[in-house]
């Protein structure tokens, strides 16, 4: 079960990467992930705290968010069922700190 879990994780972080596009320069700060289970369905629940740097990273993180809780995302293996902003913060360096929790589920 953990091992799904952990790719669910990398299918979610790669597909955040796909949404900030080649432009954008993501340092991720933090990754959790627990089991999730309801009762008729299984997967994660994820926090992910990572940081868009470079130039425009304001103007990369207004693309990157806008619409996010209603986005699809293409996860191998599982489906995003919830996905929101936990926090937005600049940096003192121009950077863009960003917070976000998603729920994934294995997909059958």
């Amino acid at each position: 079960m953990m091992a799904l879990q952990r790719d669910a994780s990398s299918e979610l972080l790669r597909a955040i990467r796909r949404r900030a596009g080649d432009r954008a320069t993501l340092a991720i700060e933090n990754l959790s992930s627990r089991p999730w289970a309801s009762a008729t369905f299984s997967g994660a629940r994820h926090h992910i705290a990572f940081r868009i740097e470079g130039d425009h990273a304001d103007d990369m993180a207004d693309a990157l968010l806008t619409g996010i809780e209603a986005a699809e995302f293409t996860l191998r293996g599982h489906i995003v069922a919830d996905i929101i902003v936990l926090g937005r913060d600049l940096t003192d360096r121009g950077a863009v700190r960003i917070r976000l929790e998603a729920l994934t589920v294995e997909d059958a």
